[in-house]
């Protein structure tokens, strides 16, 4: 019984350790008002996608509606250990969608969007 136990629990913790370093919540760079968005990067289904999770205004206040609740980041493809392709983003504030992908460096997350010239955004870990 207690090989049972520690085989469970040794499971258990692997699967935890295996977890991707780019789950978890990541602030994103401001945008030209000076807001900014905490987004929620969890898998969706064999894909990983971001969900805005909280939104604040250039002081730091909170703001509610907008985007909060909405996929900004969908279809990011596993490309190798912390780097995924494939994906897109979409614009906060529009409806716009963009290529994109996104490579985890230690607690930054640089996000690599493309239209017709390609821009890549340093997001920072917030909690995960």
């Amino acid at each position: 019984m207690k090989k049972l136990i520690l085989s469970t629990m040794a499971i258990l913790c692997a699967g935890v350790a295996l977890a991707d370093p780019v789950e978890g919540v990541w602030k994103t760079t401001p945008n030209d008002k000076g807001g900014y968005a905490y987004v929620q990067i969890a898998p969706c289904g064999d894909k990983m996608c971001g969900t805005v999770v909280k939104a604040f205004d250039s002081a730091g206040a909170e703001q509610a509606g907008g985007d909060v609740g909405k996929a900004i980041i969908t279809g990011m493809t596993l490309a190798a250990a912390g780097s995924f392709t494939d994906g897109q983003l979409v614009a906060p504030g529009g409806d716009k969608a963009y290529s994109a992908s996104m490579t985890v460096d230690g607690e930054t997350l640089n996000v690599k969007v493309c239209s017709v010239l390609c821009k890549t955004l340093g997001w920072t870990k917030v909690a995960g």
